[in-house]
């Protein structure tokens, strides 16, 4: 029986071609599973994370109302402030008039 070396050629084709398409699916399931291990430890840190950011985004909110408030307050402030000192001018005035 004559076996031709095309035969032989396509055997050890094939049998290369085989091993390195297993050898790149155990790669390919050996990473999956390391990004599987991954994911279970990071999703709930990152659950944890956006609790905090949630929770600081709220607080700044509040803040941003409450400057609203102060800033309108001093504004208030500064126009009493401003009748206190004018006032203040005019008695200063009228008391140094009648002590002369």
């Amino acid at each position: 029986m004559i076996i031709d070396s095309k035969f032989f050629s396509a055997i050890i084709f094939l049998t290369v071609q085989t091993i390195g398409a297993i050898w790149w699916a155990s790669g390919m399931s050996s990473e999956v599973a390391r990004l599987a291990g991954i994911q279970g430890t990071a999703i709930p840190a990152l659950e944890k994370e956006a609790k905090q950011c949630g929770i600081e985004i709220h607080n700044l909110k509040k803040l941003t109302g409450d400057q609203e408030k102060v800033a309108e307050s001093v504004k208030n402030l500064n126009v009493m402030l401003y009748r206190l000192e004018t006032i203040e001018s005019m008695l200063d005035k009228i008391l140094a008039t009648k002590v002369r």
